[in-house]
């Protein structure tokens, strides 16, 4: 959030979601309501879980690992 504090937190543990996580980020960046961060935790994940959260370029996203 680019200096400002998000009013909401979103918040998406993951653990090898490589197969849902785009869709589920997606879903999240299209909601209306825009003040918001989301909060990838990934739990150690073995499979591209952290890749594919790390390929958004959204400020509203931060990836915990």
């Amino acid at each position: 959030m680019s200096g400002a504090q998000a009013l909401v937190s979103i918040c998406v543990p993951a653990y090898n979601a490589e197969r849902w996580l785009a869709e589920a980020l997606e879903s999240a960046l299209r909601q209306t309501y825009r003040d918001f961060e989301l909060v990838i935790a990934d739990n150690a994940s073995t499979d591209a879980t952290v890749e594919i959260a790390r390929s958004f370029d959204d400020p509203r996203i931060r990836v915990e690992t």
